[in-house]
């Protein structure tokens, strides 16, 4: 009787310690995951960095020399840019790297500090440069590397940004100084001169999902213009601006800026946030160069990359964390969250941790 009696009451409890452990581990668990290409000033000082959402590192992988990554949702995979090492063994390449680190693809022939992935099948798009002559070709592959087709007619880019509707590309030359709408087949439907782009920011055009209108960046100016090349919105003020992204949940568009008006050098920056019609609705200063931006679509969080950090604000621009640790954030994707179950259990304590300290 007295085993019966002890078992009786030992097992709802550990039911119901079963049931608030759910609980906590379902409220707490990671929506999605982010990854950041961290630039360093040297080659074999950048690093692939993949994050909790609430900013805690899971891990880096060394590159040699990189700046843009994609990410393919259907296979939860991370393109990345690899354009040469200290010992030339990994150089002109565009490498896939899986959910956990790993490289599982590496494919050569591609010296292409910009790329884009198509999220409808996987396919990449990248630059190359024409050995015989001084311009560049944008390229599109296959998920498994297959080339699929080149698009002449370029000089260097700087940028290029996807539209997922069509999966048609905008492309930033910036030695030519145009925006250029190519088609998915490579059929060039429609180029804008005299834009002024930044050298080295591989995200200063950005399409939105929704319609296919596009922003984009040009020195002091942002613009948005329709599909069809018509100008939407434009806003001067900037001194630099270096990097855009789009939030289709709240219809707005952020900005990162680094200088002050008069002196691009200056050691500070902004980010400011647009609204549909390009009006700015408000403006976060930040005490180093803004080299990146972008907006968590699973949870509307806003990321910035600034010299040494990454700073972290929710929906209403308040800061939520700062993350040390990096030298010139420079890229950004976010990926929805996978079934790898210790990696889920450390961003849940995580996430209860950031909750706690508050």
């Amino acid at each position: 009787m007295g085993i019966k009696n002890y078992k009786a009451r030992i097992i709802p409890i550990i039911l119901i310690c079963l049931l608030f452990v759910a609980i906590f581990y379902t409220v707490g668990r990671p929506r999605s995951y982010v990854w950041v290409m961290d630039v360093g000033d040297l080659k074999n000082e950048f690093y692939l960095v993949k994050m909790c959402p609430t900013g805690r590192e899971l891990f880096r992988i060394q590159f040699g020399q990189s700046a843009a990554i994609g990410i393919d949702p259907r296979e939860n995979v991370v393109w990345a840019t690899e354009m040469g090492d200290v010992d030339n063994i990994h150089y002109n390449q565009v490498v896939k790297v899986d959910n956990q680190g790993k490289v599982i693809d590496r494919f050569q022939g591609y010296g292409s500090p910009i790329l884009a992935v198509d999220p409808n099948d996987g396919s990449v798009w990248i630059s190359t440069w024409n050995g015989v002559e001084p311009r560049t070709l944008l390229t599109k592959i296959a998920s498994n590397g297959k080339l699929i087709r080149i698009v002449d007619g370029f000089y260097q880019l700087y940028s290029i940004a996807l539209d997922p509707r069509d999966g048609s590309i905008w492309a930033a030359d910036g030695g030519n100084r145009t925006l250029t709408h190519i088609s998915a087949n490579g059929e060039k439907l429609f180029e804008m001169p005299f834009i002024f782009f930044y050298s080295s920011s591989p995200h200063q055009v950005a399409v939105d999902p929704r319609d296919g209108n596009v922003w984009f960046t040009s020195a002091q100016t942002v613009y948005k213009i329709s599909t069809e090349g018509q100008i939407l919105a434009k806003r001067d003020g900037f001194n630099t601006a270096v990097a855009i992204a789009i939030d289709p949940i709240m219809e707005n568009t952020w900005v990162a800026n680094f200088g002050t008006p008069g002196d691009e050098f200056a050691e500070s920056g902004t980010v400011s946030k647009l609204d549909s019609y390009g009006d700015i609705m408000l403006t976060l200063e930040v005490h180093s160069r803004a080299y990146m931006v972008g907006i968590n679509p699973f949870d509307g969080t806003l990321w910035v990359g600034i010299d040494g950090e990454i700073i972290r604000y929710n929906d209403n621009e308040k800061i939520l964390g700062r993350q040390p640790g990096f030298n010139q954030p420079q890229s950004i994707v976010f990926a929805e969250s996978g079934n790898n179950l210790m990696t889920e259990i450390k961003c849940t304590f995580s996430f209860y941790s950031d909750w706690f300290s508050k």
